[in-house]
């Protein structure tokens, strides 16, 4: 494949490996990258075919931006790489858009730097957008920010055999450090099957999701989703903001069927409103 690899550095201090354009390529039998940036700084990387189905080492993804900032992965066609066809680790300032992601097990990750020696200071990804890819028949999930702050996932399309379309996660580094995702905006995502899933916990504070189409929202079990009364969704309804909010949860009726309250933090005009979802 194709490696732009700068010198180690940290990733606020702009490497010699920048101002980079990687475009119309075609990548096919590699069995490492097809596209990986190492500690880059305004790189480009455009209009690319990876198919990923001979990878067996490294981070099993067609494309890698790692540790990189001003970053812009654009208009690739990636396909059936073992882990996720887009890979983002570590960084600051990446776009990625109008890509599309066929098959594997996941379409596109974005992660704090999960590399414990290296570059342990670097923590969460910060401002990142992931808006009008095509996710298509992933076998696990679609989109998954773990340790991500200040970022957006708006007007993607998932579609297929994917579990879960979006998710949001925080995992722990080997050194024991524990991910925060927090200050995410999640709007216009059409996903035909799959499922909104959230297990942020430690610091997943102004998480805003609004105006998606999802089969459904699930959380740690059965009976518990993302919406609680932990603040960690926002929402406004009527132009007012909703503070507090009840589980989501299956009543009692004949037939499967989930409920959910949500109350104005300003009651003198509107207590709120009840939701009702049927599945099966």
């Amino acid at each position: 494949g194709f490696r732009t690899v700068g010198t180690k550095a940290p990733i606020a201090t702009p490497s010699d490996c920048s101002k980079i354009l990687i475009s119309e390529n075609m990548s096919i039998n590699t069995t490492q990258y097809g596209i990986q940036t190492y500690y880059g700084y305004a790189i480009v990387v455009a209009n690319n075919i990876i198919d990923g189905s001979e990878t067996i080492s490294g981070d099993l993804s067609c494309i890698t931006i790692d540790r990189t900032t001003e970053a812009t992965v654009i208009g690739n066609s990636v396909r059936n790489a073992a882990n996720d066809q887009i890979f983002v680790t570590g960084v600051k300032d990446v776009t990625v858009t109008g890509n599309t992601c066929l098959g594997g097990k996941g379409g596109i990750q974005v992660c704090f730097n999960f590399e414990d020696v290296e570059d342990a200071p670097l923590k969460e990804s910060v401002n990142v957008t992931v808006t009008g890819n095509a996710v298509n028949f992933t076998s696990d999930r679609g989109i998954i920010f773990n340790g991500v702050n200040r970022s957006t996932i708006t007007s993607n399309s998932i579609r297929g055999g994917v579990g879960n379309a979006i998710v949001l996660v925080e995992t722990i580094r080997n050194d024991g450090y524990q991910s925060v995702t927090s200050d995410i905006a999640i709007t216009a995502n059409v996903c035909e099957r799959g499922y909104f899933q959230s297990t942020v916990a430690s610091g997943g504070l102004r998480i805003s999701v609004i105006a998606n189409l999802f089969a459904s929202y699930v959380g740690t079990n059965d009976n518990t989703i993302l919406m609680n009364n932990d603040g960690l969704l926002s929402l406004r309804f009527g132009g007012k903001q909703i503070d507090n909010f009840g589980l989501l949860k299956r009543d009692n009726m004949s037939a499967d069927q989930w409920l959910m309250e949500f109350r104005l933090a300003d009651e003198s005009v509107h207590k709120g409103f009840v939701q009702r979802y049927l599945y099966g």
